[in-house]
C-alpha cells in the first residue's frame, strides 16, 4: 500500500489529511478485518506496529501481522474495490459512475 511509505511527518502536514485518514482507516478498520481481531485489537493496535513480535504464553514469537496476511487482505481489498465504491456511494445516497 503506497500510504505505508511516508514518513510521520508526511501525516502532520494539513495538506495531506487525508493521506492520514486513509492510513488511520487501513490500521483501524482494515487490518482488524483482514488479519483477525485476535492479532490486531485495541489492546496492540495502539502500542505495536504490524510487523512487531510479542511473547505467546508458551514462548514463541508471534508476528502481530505476518506479510502474507496483509498481502491476502490488500488483495481482496484490490479484487472488490469497485463492488465497495459503488456500495459506499449508495449507502450515502449518491450514485457511483
Amino acid at each position: 500500500m503506497e500510504l505505508l511509505q511516508f514518513s510521520v511527518e508526511h501525516y502532520e502536514k494539513p495538506e495531506n489529511a487525508k493521506d492520514k485518514k486513509m492510513l488511520l482507516w487501513y490500521q483501524d478498520h482494515w487490518l482488524p478485518i483482514s488479519i483477525g481481531l485476535e492479532c490486531w485489537d485495541d489492546k496492540n493496535r495502539h502500542c505495536d506496529l504490524p510487523t512487531d513480535k510479542v511473547k505467546l504464553k508458551d514462548g514463541k514469537d508471534w508476528v502481530l501481522c505476518a506479510a502474507t496476511s496483509e498481502a491476502f487482505g490488500l488483495m481482496v481489498y484490490d479484487n472488490c474495490r469497485d463492488k465497495w465504491k459503488k456500495f459506499s456511494n449508495s449507502s450515502m445516497g449518491t450514485r457511483a459512475s
